[in-house]
């Protein structure tokens, strides 16, 4: 890269279609440069732990419990509707140093808006729902959210900029990674 010249890219896609995949990948092969992540979910994730705490368990902190998270994203959206995007913007603003990409790996249909209009590129990755179904479950998601629940709905061709298809395997997917990050960010 001859200049510096910061990036912003927002993963769109049901859970299980491995948008976490693609940071991990993201971060092993791009390790030179620098990245700021922003995780859309953050206060949800705060309020299942805060909840957890409350009942005296500890949850482990990549764990999900799905349908405790749908519940107070839609608990929490009705409080204040603009939650997730004012905790986002806070996020993007705290970044600190400019980093060479920003990615924001959590966008779902409801957020493209506000994060497209943050200059966000928003790459769509996609799998067969038996797919991510079976990933949810590998995972180790302690109840798993509805797959239909309406943040999960509404994904349509008009919401993202590029599509990658994980239906294959880690290496084959590893390769998608690769091939579009060298041609849209390198």
């Amino acid at each position: 890269m001859s200049q510096k010249t910061q990036r912003k890219l927002a993963l769109l896609g049901n859970t299980g279609v491995g948008k976490d995949t693609f940071v991990r990948i993201f971060q092993k092969r791009y390790a030179y440069l620098s990245m700021h992540l922003i995780k859309l979910a953050t206060p949800l994730y705060e309020g299942q732990n805060a909840i957890y705490e409350l009942c005296g368990r500890k949850i482990e902190r990549e764990v999900q419990d799905g349908i405790l998270l749908n519940f107070l994203g839609n608990h929490m959206r009705r409080i204040n509707p603009d939650v997730i995007k004012e905790c986002f913007l806070r996020d993007l603003h705290k970044k600190g140093q400019e980093p060479d990409l920003i990615i924001c790996h959590d966008t779902r249909p409801l957020d493209v808006s506000f994060v497209r209009d943050a200059g966000f590129f928003v790459l769509n990755i996609a799998s067969d729902s038996e797919i991510a179904l079976e990933r949810r479950k590998a995972r180790g998601d302690l109840s798993l959210g509805s797959s239909d629940h309406h943040t999960e709905k509404g994904l349509s061709s008009e919401l993202y900029d590029a599509q990658i298809l994980n239906n294959g395997t880690l290496e084959d997917f590893e390769q998608k990674i690769v091939k579009f990050i060298d041609g849209w960010f390198l």
